[in-house]
């Protein structure tokens, strides 16, 4: 309640602006010249998998057939010895028989089969919250363990 009478905040929660205030907020904070901008820094797969534990994060490998076309089962399984936990096998980027190669490569190696919409809001509107029906709890679940 403080926070909208915030004056440098107000706009953020004015009605015409309900459904953009997150976007419009990143653009005057977060992009390049912008008072919270912090240079990014790419980081490797395997730099990731090393960090992940230290930040309470658990590395899921997302949209493999989307965008690690090239990345074999050798390349999963050396992942997964340095510290991959799960693999997105359920996702609109996927046809059937990548889903069903990702979905066996995800039980060879023990990793815990995954679903993602990658629903992001206005940005993606082809994407609907809720649209994809293979994702289980378990799935959550298994990643807490």
């Amino acid at each position: 309640a403080e926070r909208k009478k915030t004056p440098a905040l107000m706009k953020y929660f004015s009605e015409k602006n309900r459904l953009l205030a997150p976007y419009l907020f990143y653009e005057d904070y977060f992009v390049k010249g912008k008072p919270a901008w912090v240079p990014k820094r790419n980081l490797s797969l395997l730099d990731v998998l090393e960090i992940a534990p230290e930040t309470e994060g658990v590395p899921v490998l997302a949209h493999p057939g989307a965008y690690f076309q090239k990345t074999s089962r050798e390349d999963l399984a050396v992942l997964k010895e340095s510290g991959l936990e799960g693999l997105e096998v359920y996702t609109f980027y996927h046809d059937s028989s990548q889903t069903e190669l990702y979905k066996k490569i995800a039980e060879e190696l023990d990793l815990v089969p995954v679903a993602g919409s990658d629903f992001h809001g206005k940005i993606k509107p082809h994407i609907h919250f809720g649209s994809l029906k293979e994702g289980q709890y378990w799935m959550v679940e298994e990643l807490r363990k």
